[in-house]
């Protein structure tokens, strides 16, 4: 039977096989061109055909602040492109919707900002162009597309987040398996639906090993199942539960600096997915798509991530300290797209199931 992912992707696929518009514009033709051309006349052909376009449409997942900001920084080192994004919440609407104007034939989009869940909607539908920024070759290979489709902006970081009053941090795991210790029990909090905490550990032990661990770890370690990661990491400084091997770095260290009683700690599998930036083959404004991508993979881009609090991949500007570095597993898009029906099937049946039965 065919999973509910899957029988999407088919219907894109069957839906896209419908021919393009000829009004629609192939944004790939132009960064073809501009691979033969020396820095500076390449930048001068961005330029040029940027203030006649004189536009850019963004659409994108992150936090509308956020967006706002750095579109700013964009308009101000190109003050002749008029900026405007449309923002979803979920990156599957935000999927949903382009897809649904491009088989319609309405081109009004240039450039996408979202988490590798969109990325990969938009891989398999082949909607994004071959860009090959100048800044790729600061991004290591696990973090790009080899021909530009995309490439990473900044990670989202998973971590072992624990109360500091309930936990011993000479008990802290080394990976995922020293969970199984009597220890844990009673100790461990987790979505019922904990996909990025199958995915990691599919990825680092391999399918039968994991398998075997979530199971013995369900079976053994009363595990308190708690929907939201969010409200996990709130219940945790309340000490309502006292750890969760999945919670979001960035608000752990939020509430670690405001003085509750939460730590972290990379322990292996240290998950982190992607947050990407990718042009659409049928940009309209395909110089001003270029140069946003250029934009926010430079180190000027990358620097204002980083400003707040974002952590990014380019070359020389990562920040992560060693443990997190060595523990890193990345959720690449091959991993996710091959495994992502075995991960929903473990999701439902370890977890999501045990979780009714408490």
């Amino acid at each position: 039977m065919l999973s509910f992912r899957r029988l999407k992707v088919l219907i894109i696929v069957f839906s896209l096989a419908v021919p393009i518009p000829t009004s629609a514009q192939d944004s790939e033709k132009l960064y073809q061109k501009l691979d033969g051309l020396s820095a500076q006349q390449r930048q001068q052909v961005l330029v040029e055909g940027a203030k006649k376009e004189g536009s850019l449409t963004l659409y994108a997942v992150f936090v509308r602040e956020m967006i706002e900001q750095l579109l700013a920084a964009f308009s101000k080192k190109y003050p002749f492109i008029k900026t405007q994004f449309i923002r979803e919440g979920r990156g599957e609407a935000l999927a949903d919707r382009y897809l649904t104007e491009y088989r319609a034939g309405r081109h009004i989009t240039d450039v996408f900002a979202g988490g590798d869940n969109v990325v990969l909607s938009f891989t398999e539908a082949d909607v994004l162009a071959k860009y090959r920024s100048p800044e790729l070759k600061y991004f290591p290979k696990d973090y790009k597309d080899k021909d530009g489709r995309w490439t990473t902006v900044f990670i989202s970081e998973w971590a072992f987040g624990y109360n500091t009053r309930h936990i011993d941090r000479k008990r802290l795991p080394k990976t995922y398996l020293d969970l199984l210790d009597p220890y844990w029990k009673d100790k461990i909090g987790l979505d019922p639906l904990p996909n990025n905490f199958i995915r990691g550990a599919l990825k680092a032990f391999g399918k039968e090993k994991a398998q075997d661990f979530f199971q013995k770890l369900v079976e053994t370690q009363n595990i308190q199942f708690r929907r939201g990661r969010t409200l996990q990491v709130q219940l945790l400084a309340a000490g309502e539960i006292y750890s969760s091997p999945e919670l979001r770095l960035s608000l752990l260290k939020e509430l670690k600096q405001k003085g509750a009683p939460v730590d972290y700690h990379f322990a292996y599998p240290f998950v982190v997915t992607l947050a990407a930036a990718g042009a659409f083959k049928t940009a309209p404004h395909p110089h001003a798509a270029a140069l946003f991508i250029d934009f926010v993979l430079s180190k000027e881009g990358q620097q204002f991530l980083v400003d707040r609090e974002f952590t990014v991949m380019r070359e020389g500007m990562t920040k992560l300290d060693q443990d997190g570095l060595k523990n890193m597993v990345p959720l690449d898009l091959e991993f996710r797209k091959n495994s992502d029906d075995l991960v929903e099937k473990i999701a439902k049946e370890t977890f999501a199931r045990r979780s009714r039965v408490h």
